[in-house]
């Protein structure tokens, strides 16, 4: 017997106008920007990194914006604690972020507000009006800023 039905088709989902996908190729591109100097992610991890001469600007700026005292407590180094810039996104997972100052905060030293943070989270101890510290205004800005350009 015949089926007398024909076979379906699916349905192709509808294509993108060009523009459209123009921007939207442009803004992942550079959402996901490999490393400009063309670094390694094994060398950003290592302890190497920290002697770069990037790194000690990139800390320093940190540390200006925040008048050298830890994010979390307060004290600074006349109150006798060692500071630490620590990544809010650990290194070795965002390494495109390692020398972005607003990935960046000041915290106390070893056996104080910086212990056992580790690589595994992502706590922002920055107060919410930090110079760097990204607010949603912001990120909103920067994607209409972008859209405006490729549109």
């Amino acid at each position: 017997m015949r089926d007398l039905h024909p076979p379906r088709r699916r349905a192709r989902p509808p294509a993108l106008p060009a523009a459209i996908a123009g921007v939207l190729a442009e803004v992942w591109r550079r959402a996901f920007r490999p490393n400009p100097r063309g670094w390694s992610t094994g060398f950003i991890a290592s302890d190497a990194f920290l002697d770069t001469r990037e790194w000690a600007r990139a800390r320093y700026e940190a540390l200006r914006a925040n008048d050298g005292r830890c994010e979390l407590c307060g004290r600074g180094k006349h109150d006798g604690v060692r500071l630490e810039v620590d990544h809010i996104e650990p290194r070795h997972k965002r390494p495109d972020l390692a020398l972005a100052v607003r990935n960046l905060q000041v915290l106390c030293g070893p056996n104080s507000c910086n212990s056992g943070k580790g690589g595994w989270r992502s706590d922002d101890w920055r107060r919410p009006g930090h110079p760097h510290r990204p607010s949603w205004r912001g990120r909103l800005a920067r994607w209409r800023a972008a859209l405006a350009r490729w549109w």
